[in-house]
Formats: structure tokens, C-alpha cells, sequence
């Protein structure tokens, strides 16, 4: 499964690659497009938001809820006035 993935892929990579296209030059176009599925997931609620931790990052429930208790955490501090 995963070979044929990579190999439907090498024609894109060979015709960058001819065009003098590297990889660092795709960071903005791969930036960009992650933090617009993030937006869309932001705008659909937990529901999408968890769907997007796990679908697309790959997150598991137990970091998915970790992660979410530190977050709360961070911001019971910053409402408590506390210092970082």
C-alpha cells in the first residue's frame, strides 16, 4: 500500500525536481495548506477538532486529552494572574 502511494507520487517529484524545485521551497505551500485544514477543524467544534488530532496528526485519545489538560492548565494560570 505504501509503495504504490510513493510511486503515484514520483511523477510530481521528478517534474519539480526538473524544474530545479527542492524541497525547502515547498515549506510555505505545505505551512499554508496545514494550517488551513487547522482553521477548518477550528471552525467545526471539538467534534472536528478531535478528528483532526487523530485523523490527520495522528494523535491518540490518551495525548489528545493530555495535551487538552495542559492547555486548560496554562490558561487557569494566566487567568489567576500567575506569572510565567
Amino acid at each position: 500500500m505504501m509503495v504504490d502511494t510513493v510511486m503515484r507520487r514520483k511523477p510530481v517529484i521528478d517534474k519539480l525536481e526538473q524544474l530545479g524545485v527542492e524541497s525547502w521551497m515547498l515549506d510555505n505551500l505545505v505551512h499554508d495548506a496545514a494550517s488551513g485544514l487547522g482553521s477548518q477543524a477550528n471552525n467545526e467544534g471539538m467534534k472536528g477538532q478531535i478528528n483532526f488530532l487523530k485523523v490527520i496528526c495522528g494523535w491518540t485519545d490518551e495525548a489528545i486529552i493530555e495535551a487538552a489538560k495542559m492547555e486548560r492548565d496554562d490558561i487557569d494560570d494566566w487567568d489567576d494572574g500567575k506569572e510565567f
